[in-house]
């Protein structure tokens, strides 16, 4: 998977020195990949292709006479172009990741090599939006049964081509790789640079959250685990293209760079296998003529394509990264060089599988039982009783993989300080455990269950992601495990870590999500819903970081008093959101919650039950704060004491 055409087409400033162009034999990519790589890599994907396609069934199919037809030039267009998409989504992923994570950076700046990897993701990622906007042509044309020149043509309406999912994701794809491509062409500092690897791999969710999926009984669990295997996958193979395009320039520091992608590779490699593992099982059930399906065959050749690029991982760990530390790059290149080919391969294989056509036992959803059949509801939702609330699950791929990757990238740093020779105290350890068990239990147990069903347990779980979780990744305090070696932050972050503005964010937050249709939308969109949750968590650790004073937050500095007067501010406005919700004379979200017609359960009540859920929080949370805040500014003035006398 070496390149794309849209790549051998792209500026030649991409693949120059600033001293002048490489030369050499293998300059053909000027960047020291061999011809015969990019020829075998193209091949094995075209062969490997058109083999799936036809094993698996989704080659073009015979159309009876009188029923629409798109053709065989969609037909055999759309997983061509498919192959470009994720490529292209590969490359962009991978040139930001190695010049922003890979190799290391000097006081929080780009590398000059990492500067150039992330403005060669630039060219990457308009290749990827203009493959996605082929895609949404060519979609258009597969669905509606219409050849691709009459979509062309105008002759069928915008808004009837806007009405499929297919093209508002594409769409989507397309206009987040703009942004990627304008913000890489000047890249600034490694934390930019990871914010824009962030929005790239922000846009491959859309293209999951309408695939096969999408139809699966348990299909928020299924679309999880889906986006973590492409997400995973797309680091895995970019990780690798990026440092091979850009080995020469690394110099001295590939070795490192090699080690630190190895190590994101083995986590990869765990997360593709066990995300594809359990995708599978969602999808297929144990229905016996599922497991027995063309769509099987193609998953058992990716099972053996995946355990042949973990022993080429094997490979790089005995032989690859000693060779190098030795002088001897060339064994890198060779073996790099195969495993791209392996991947280009694997890669086709995959755009297959997703035009074959899943068993039909694996495509019927399961409608609730109130007849609603709305898409962040379970198949069916029980009463509602406490006990439930604690022992219901809805596992969510995304949520556990984050959860567990913050803690061992937090027990990382606490283990790499210990061997070092200091000391972490084990009551901040104990607090990230407890932020990432509450996490899981707030997006993947019973709140995560009734939070779309009930106003009380959706006003519970935002609380919790606003409050709890951020309060106890502040006790954590990361940043000052972690501030030896992180970069400077923008200034704009260190203007968001002054508590007074965490307080106006809570505000505008609240006013945001229950004063505008915002609430409806997240109840009725699993990706809105997301969103919100993600961004209460933002605003959440933007209010507790700098509120309780534990870790070091860089920016403005409030003293104890200050952040005890805002604190009791926080309380005041919980207490005011409350009452509000008590007097409204109309129900929030009226019509989601009483067009559920739950026999069990008033929305009216509910609703003054939400005003209590708001209250406790207010009487619980705030006073535990206020303790931290105290006992914080009193540690604080016995240190300034003792450095006086």
């Amino acid at each position: 998977m070496a390149r794309t055409d849209a790549v051998e087409a792209a500026p030649p400033a991409l693949f120059v020195d600033e001293a002048g162009p490489v030369r050499g034999p293998a300059s053909s990519l000027a960047l020291g990949v061999p011809s015969w790589t990019v020829l075998a890599a193209v091949g094995a994907a075209a062969v490997t292709l058109v083999a799936a396609l036809v094993l698996g069934g989704g080659r073009p199919q015979r159309v009876d006479a009188g029923l629409p037809d798109a053709g065989a030039l969609t037909e055999w267009a759309l997983p061509a172009v498919r192959w470009c998409f994720d490529v292209a989504a590969v490359g962009t992923v991978g040139m930001l990741l190695t010049g922003a994570v890979l190799l290391p950076g000097v006081a929080g700046r780009l590398s000059p090599t990492g500067a150039r990897a992330v403005r060669a993701a630039a060219w990457w990622s308009l290749a990827w939006a203009l493959a996605a906007v082929a895609s949404a042509v060519l979609a258009v044309s597969d669905v509606v049964g219409t050849p691709v020149s009459t979509v062309l043509s105008g002759a069928l309406p915008l808004s009837a081509a806007w009405e499929l999912p297919q093209v508002r994701s594409m769409v989507a794809v397309a206009a987040l790789a703009a942004v990627v491509a304008a913000l890489s062409l000047r890249p600034r500092g490694v934390l930019v640079g990871r914010v824009v690897l962030s929005l790239a791999l922000a846009a491959l969710v859309p293209i999951v959250l309408t695939g096969h999926s999408s139809s699966a009984p348990d299909h928020d669990l299924a679309s999880s685990s889906l986006l973590v295997h492409v997400v995973a996958a797309t680091l895995w193979v970019g990780g690798l293209l990026g440092l091979v395009l850009h080995r020469r320039f690394v110099g001295s520091d590939l070795p490192a760079a090699v080690r630190r992608y190895s190590t994101v590779a083995l986590g990869c490699l765990v997360a593709v296998g066990g995300s594809g593992v359990l995708n599978a099982w969602l999808r297929l059930g144990q229905s016996a003529l599922a497991w027995g399906s063309g769509y099987v065959q193609l998953g058992l050749l990716k099972v053996l394509a995946l355990m042949a690029l973990a022993a080429f991982g094997w490979q790089h760990r005995r032989r690859t990264i000693p060779a190098l530390v030795a002088g001897r790059p060339r064994t890198f290149v060779r073996w790099a060089a195969v495993e791209l080919t392996a991947m280009a391969a694997t890669v086709a294989l995959a755009v297959a599988l997703s035009r074959t056509p899943p068993p039909a036992s694996s495509t019927s959803v399961a409608v609730p039982s109130h007849g609603a059949g709305h898409a962040v509801l379970s198949a069916s939702v029980e009463p509602f009783t406490l006990g439930r609330l604690l022992t219901e699950w809805r596992l969510d791929a995304v949520v556990l993989a984050v959860a567990l990757l913050g803690l061992v990238a937090y027990f990382s740093g606490v283990r790499r300080l210990v061997v070092e020779g200091g000391r972490w105290p084990v009551a901040r350890s104990l607090a990230a455990v407890g932020a990432a068990l509450v996490l899981v239990l707030a997006l993947c147990g019973g709140m995560a269950e009734y939070a779309v069903a009930l106003l009380s347990v959706q006003v519970a779980q935002l609380l919790t992601l606003l409050l709890v979780v951020p309060g106890l990744v502040a006790l954590s305090a990361p940043l000052s495990l972690l501030r030896r070696s992180a970069p400077p932050l923008p200034r704009v972050l260190t203007v968001l870590a002054d508590p007074v503005n965490g307080v106006a964010l809570v505000i505008v937050l609240l006013v945001a999500v229950y004063a505008t249709p915002l609430l409806s939308a997240s109840l009725q969109h699993v990706s809105v819903h997301r969103l919100v949750d993600a961004l209460v968590l933002a605003v959440g650790l933007v209010l507790m970081w700098s509120l309780a004073g534990v870790d070091a937050v860089p920016g403005p500095h409030r003293s104890g008093r200050d952040r005890v007067i805002l604190a009791l501010v926080l309380a005041v406005v919980l207490l005011a959101f409350g009452v509000l919700l008590t007097v409204r004379g109309d129900l929030l979200a009226g019509a989601w919650f009483t067009g559920l017609h739950w026999s069990w359960v008033d929305p009216v009540a509910d609703q003054r039950r939400a005003a209590g859920v708001v209250w406790a929080f207010a009487q619980v949370v705030v006073p535990l704060l206020l303790v931290v805040v105290c006992t914080q500014s009193t540690r604080a003035v016995t240190s300034v004491s003792r450095r006086s006398r």
